[in-house]
């Protein structure tokens, strides 16, 4: 693989980037620069629209954005290219959207996930948006096909987590998890996302399965079967898919063998 210099912008400032600068160590072993947001998905939306109107389309450089956030200056002068990719990773976090008031300014915010999946599709473009469902925490939850959470409750998710959760993961950053342990926790989280596009709560087949499993699809899957119907989601974190598209057919084959030694 050539050389990659990731740029990571992540929603908190703790628990996502010590998961991602676990998986790098164990999976990708690359260059990875991390910059916090330090808030949720619909503050960084409202952002974007009034700096965007302040612009014209041909002079907004949503890298430029991205650094607004970069309260530290951890990035100084560097500018878009010299960063081969750009990720971040937010949270549905649905919750924070219960104290407003105006039907208007709701209604914006609620349905603006489909604009900000599209606008963040591409990390070597303006960068790919990866969402948790219904927050971080969901990479320890114990996954199986019905695993829902009312999307009203908000952190009261974190506590139920740390309950129920396995204990390698309840204190992930303070135990050496190898390779096939992380790769282990982290298989069903792609079993789930298959079940949500496909009714299957397996491993795919072949690895061209795993284009339909696009961020807008699942956001629209959940959103039309768990979210409208009945204001929940089902549980489902996104860093399984991430190492996936990241590092292609190779883990995907790994992760099948894995699956398969797992299911004998």
């Amino acid at each position: 693989m050539n050389r990659r210099n990731i740029l990571c912008v992540t929603e908190g400032a703790k628990t996502k980037i010590q998961i991602l600068e676990q998986l790098n160590q164990v999976f990708i072993q690359k260059d990875i620069t991390f910059i916090p947001f330090s808030t949720n998905i619909y503050v960084v939306y409202n952002d974007y629209l009034k700096l965007k109107g302040d612009h014209n389309d041909d002079d907004f450089d949503m890298f430029v954005f991205l650094k607004n956030y970069d309260k530290k200056n951890i990035l100084g002068n560097k500018k878009r290219n010299d960063f081969t990719d750009i990720l971040l990773f937010m949270d549905l976090d649905r919750h924070h959207l219960n104290k407003i008031k105006n039907p208007l300014e709701y209604n914006k915010l609620v349905n603006c996930l489909p604009e900000m999946l599209n606008l963040f599709n591409d990390s070597i473009e303006n960068g790919k948006l990866f969402i948790s469902y219904p927050m971080v925490e969901a990479f320890k939850h114990p996954i199986t096909n019905n695993e829902l959470w009312n999307i009203l409750l908000g952190k009261q998710y974190k506590s139920h987590v740390q309950r129920i959760c396995d204990k390698k993961l309840e204190n992930f950053n303070n135990h050496s998890l190898n390779k096939e342990q992380w790769s282990k926790f982290l298989l069903p989280h792609v079993f789930i996302v298959n079940f949500l596009i496909n009714q299957q709560f397996s491993y795919p087949v072949n690895y061209q399965g795993i284009n339909k499993f696009d961020q807008s699809t699942i956001y629209q899957k959940q959103y039309q079967d768990y979210i409208v119907p009945r204001n929940e989601c089902l549980v489902l974190s996104p860093f399984a898919l991430f190492l996936l598209e990241f590092l292609g057919e190779n883990l995907f084959n790994e992760w099948q063998n894995i699956d398969n030694d797992v299911s004998q």
